[in-house]
């Protein structure tokens, strides 16, 4: 009986062990954003491991934009890898665009490679860091070319295998992030994120992005106001949810 129990613990450790090493890297938050013409704008995603290289991709407008490119003071547009906040990994793709324009709202694809060597991986979703903005910011891997359209990207040089570049490598993972470009006398708001996920259990951070300061949001599920938060407040505003397991919902502005 021992031995039955010893090969079984055995057999499940190698079946473990397995699905870690075939893991995917995958994108586990994003934040979209809608911004007033001629301002700053800033997109960024998550990795659920450490990123090696990312890119971003408008293919409607013919224009991609990657983190071995080398970027200079006058370019408008530029992809950097850094840190959300306790990360000890670089695990955020951050696109920058100094003085967006109506070409650049639309649909961007934020495409992540992770490391093709084998490696554990995690799909746990962490909302410990609230704004992942605030995290440290890496400067953009340096490349040999300038930016420009459709520039085709180059076999990662960090990758150990004979045949690892982009075709034969696919732990990567891509994620359509959004920019609204409004006029400056218009107001916007957009969802960081399309769909959220979270553990049973645990706490799941929300963000709504605005083009300017607003004076007053109001958050509902369905046709019930939850919570209220002034536009100025400098502190939370929480409300118990209805039931004994819903928990509580709290807003703050940032």
């Amino acid at each position: 009986m021992r031995n039955l129990t010893l090969s079984s613990l055995l057999f499940l450790f190698l079946h473990l062990t397995s699905l870690s090493l075939s893991a995917q890297i995958s994108v586990v938050k994003y934040w979209s954003a809608v911004v007033t013409d001629a301002k700053d704008a800033k997109l960024a995603c998550k990795a659920s491991s450490p990123i090696q290289r990312c890119s971003w991709t408008n293919g409607r407008k013919r224009m991609e934009f990657d983190s071995e490119m080398t970027y200079g003071r006058r370019d408008n547009e530029v992809v950097s890898v850094g840190r959300s906040g306790g990360s000890r990994e670089d695990n955020m793709c951050f696109f920058t665009i100094d003085s967006v324009s109506k070409d650049h709202s639309g649909d961007w694809t934020c495409t992540v490679q992770g490391d093709c060597e084998d490696e554990e991986l995690t799909d746990d979703y962490d909302d410990d860091d609230d704004n992942s903005f605030d995290g440290k910011k890496k400067r953009s891997v340096k490349g040999t070319n300038h930016p420009k359209r459709l520039k085709r990207q180059t076999r990662n040089r960090k990758c150990k295998s004979d045949d690892c570049d982009k075709q034969n490598c696919d732990n990567n993972a891509v994620q359509t992030v959004k920019i609204e470009v409004v006029d400056e006398d218009e107001i916007g708001a957009m969802g960081a994120q399309d769909l959220y996920y979270a553990n049973m259990g645990n706490e799941v951070s929300l963000t709504v992005r605005t083009n300017e300061q607003f004076t007053n949001c109001k958050i509902r599920k369905a046709r019930d106001e939850i919570v209220e938060i002034e536009g100025d407040s400098r502190r939370d505003e929480c409300v118990d949810m209805p039931g004994r397991r819903a928990g509580s919902v709290c807003a703050d502005v940032t």
